[in-house]
């Protein structure tokens, strides 16, 4: 029992540390969430913050709902948290629809693609093999 627990927690944690990051840029995106008027933001201000997974797909996907992705700009960071699970990495190459990040411990970094949908952040992980989220903002 003990050794199927350890294998599910780690496979959770794997699949926490491959659902998503952001950054800073100076490139404008415009963020509609605000009743429909439309406000000039950076790419890192429009996903600073903390966001909730509400859907998911792919690999893991029951596991992954409800995890809190937190994206400091001022900082460069994600954390993940889902439970008592924290995983925290270093975001670089941001521009209007992908970047990377660097999770601790690990020595690849993870490209994701993304997209905004009606106020929702989607993040795509490149080499998951069909892992979306869809994240609302905290």
């Amino acid at each position: 029992m003990n050794i199927k627990f350890s294998l599910v927690a780690a496979a959770a944690g794997f699949a926490l540390i491959g659902a998503g990051c952001a950054g800073t840029s100076s490139t404008p995106a415009s963020d509609s969430s605000d009743g429909g008027s439309a406000q000039e933001q950076t790419k890192g201000d429009v996903l600073d913050g903390a966001w909730v997974i509400t859907e998911a797909t792919g690999d893991y996907a029951s596991l992954n709902v409800g995890t809190t992705y937190t994206f400091d700009k001022a900082n460069s960071t994600l954390t993940t948290k889902q439970g008592i699970m924290i995983s925290k990495g270093a975001m670089s190459s941001l521009t209007d629809s992908s970047f990377s990040v660097l999770f601790e411990g690990l020595s690849n970094p993870f490209n994701y693609t993304y997209t905004f949908e009606g106020g929702k952040l989607v993040l795509n992980l490149a080499t998951s093999g069909g892992q979306t989220f869809t994240l609302e903002r905290k």
